[in-house]
């Protein structure tokens, strides 16, 4: 009988959720803007799953509904337990458009409504303060470590437009003075000692970006030369020449590294990388 009776509460407790669950609405889009204090495009900074709930830290890129000075807003969501539905799957890096509702307290919010934020299925985007000041990106989640290295050359050039080499490696005095003649630079550099250490080297067709970072996989022997867009763009460039164009090459001093076969210009498919042994 004992057990009779608690199941029949387990079954009322259920019940009740379901019917608590029923009761959430479908709303208009309108409605949806009405009720949103602040509309955001943002990045998630951090989650923490705390029992049923997630407490997410995002960081406001831009505001498209109300203003603050304020960057940063934590809030949580239901994703596990009888509500679970209701609110999105989110994970760290995701952005999107937040609908948030301020709370009493002074700067806290709420979502505006259950699900009421939209992050994009294909995440191809960065934070404004990520793209201009690459210091500030958040790499602890990185698949990659970095690796220190010093540049020793970052100019504009001339070279063959069907010239596909856009990173590379050189690895002796020899292979030094082939790529001086492949690329005749000002790189004057005395007292390598290319058995402690090497030159990588990028070369970009997008001669707004600069690499800032190199990068190994940290699961496997790959090597990663990492971009960034500085924002500035060069107009009025004299015209390159018939079969010509202008790139950017950066020259970076780095401790010898064994067993690099190839260096990958993240975000790039296409070009090969070249070594100067």
């Amino acid at each position: 009988m004992r057990n009779i009776k608690w199941l029949l509460f387990l079954v009322l407790v259920a019940l009740a959720a379901t019917s608590f669950a029923s009761k959430i609405n479908r709303i208009t889009l309108s409605e949806l803007q009405t009720k949103a204090d602040l509309i955001v495009l943002a990045k998630i900074t951090k989650l923490v799953k705390e029992e049923n709930l997630d407490c997410v830290t995002i960081r406001v890129d831009s505001y498209l509904k109300g203003n603050s000075p304020q960057k940063d807003y934590i809030f949580t969501l239901v994703t596990r337990g009888g509500l679970k539905d209701f609110d999105p799957f989110l994970r760290k890096g995701d952005t999107g458009v937040f609908f948030l509702k301020i709370k009493k307290r002074e700067g806290e919010v709420e979502k505006a409504y259950w699900g009421s934020i939209a992050t994009f299925q294909k995440n191809h985007f960065d934070l404004s303060d990520e793209r201009t000041n690459p210091s500030k990106m958040d790499t602890s989640d990185y698949l990659y470590e970095k690796i220190d290295f010093k540049e020793v050359y970052s100019k504009l050039i001339i070279r063959d437009r069907a010239d596909n080499i856009y990173s590379g490696q050189v690895k002796s005095q020899k292979g030094f003075t082939e790529f001086l003649q492949k690329y005749p630079i000002d790189l004057n550099i005395e007292n390598i000692d290319f058995e402690k250490q090497m030159l990588i080297f990028g070369i970009t067709d997008n001669i707004s970006t600069r690499a800032f970072q190199f990068l190994k996989d940290k699961k496997r022997n790959a090597f990663v030369l990492d971009y960034y867009d500085t924002g500035v763009k060069l107009y009025k460039l004299m015209p390159p020449g018939e079969g010509k164009q202008y790139f950017y090459l950066q020259v970076f001093l780095v401790n010898r590294i064994k067993n690099i076969s190839h260096v990958k210009v993240k975000n790039r498919i296409r070009g090969l990388s070249k070594v100067y042994e």
